[in-house]
């Protein structure tokens, strides 16, 4: 009975309805069941190469680790400078765990085989305690963020050796690099 009255139009109205039609596909894809819609961009990286997306922006940030704990930390790359790159580090991490891994531990393994069992026992320790150590930090970090928030709301300032109050410095992630001469 509602459609009875949305029939009777003005030309305004003719407008409205012709921006309508062209959002109902997207309407129509917003009602389909999760398996009919088109996925989201990480989604279709991770189906297209198996990797999620964040193994690339972890190779990526591997890189520039070095540069930016032993030289300076504006070496670390943003989000925004990651992105294009990481696509192209999951291939390449990708083609090294499919192809060029298990060929040097071929050989490795083919020509010291008493060194099987201790791989095989680094990389369980690896991973059991990249577990435990991952969740220590979690637990670590969680209990600083609410140390930090109940400072804030009771507006503890740092105090200094010295004995004076002075408040907390801000805190930049990445302090802008000055542009390279070129020579």
């Amino acid at each position: 009975m509602e459609n009875q009255d949305a029939e009777v139009s003005s030309p305004a109205d003719d407008l409205g309805a012709a921006a309508a039609e062209t959002e109902a596909p997207a309407a129509a894809a917003s009602s389909l069941p999760r398996e009919k819609q088109a996925p989201e961009p990480a989604e279709a990286h991770e189906q297209l190469h198996g990797l999620p997306l964040e193994v690339g922006e972890i190779g990526v940030r591997l890189c520039f680790y070095p540069l930016a704990r032993f030289s300076h930390p504006a070496w670390m790359p943003t989000g925004e400078e990651i992105e294009p790159i990481a696509p192209k580090m999951v291939v390449l991490v990708e083609a090294v765990l499919d192809r060029a891994l298990p060929q040097v531990l071929t050989r490795f393994l083919n020509k010291y085989p008493e060194a099987a069992p201790v791989v095989l026992g680094m990389a369980s320790l690896a991973y059991v305690r990249f577990k435990a150590v991952r969740a220590v930090m979690l637990e670590e970090a969680k209990d600083r963020i609410e140390t930090i928030q109940r400072e804030a709301a009771a507006g503890v300032q740092a105090i200094h050796p010295g004995g004076t109050v002075q408040p907390q410095p801000e805190r930049r992630e990445n302090p802008p690099v000055p542009p390279v001469p070129v020579a």
